[in-house]
């Protein structure tokens, strides 16, 4: 998706919606991840937990 974003920053060839670029990167993080990922351990459990230790977090 960040990498999304950035292409679109290059198309309409505009410096603001790079600068925004942190704020919601920061947001997608604490607002949507971290949630994501508590009720992902409450439904699963440790099945979850063994998926997240065999899988990379970030790209």
């Amino acid at each position: 998706m960040t990498g999304l974003y950035l292409g679109a920053v290059f198309l309409v060839n505009s410096v603001w919606p790079l600068l925004l670029l942190v704020p919601l990167i920061l947001l997608m993080h604490w607002g949507v991840i971290l949630k994501e990922e508590r009720y992902l351990s409450g439904q699963f459990g440790d099945a979850y937990s063994a998926y997240k230790s065999a899988v990379r977090r970030w790209l």
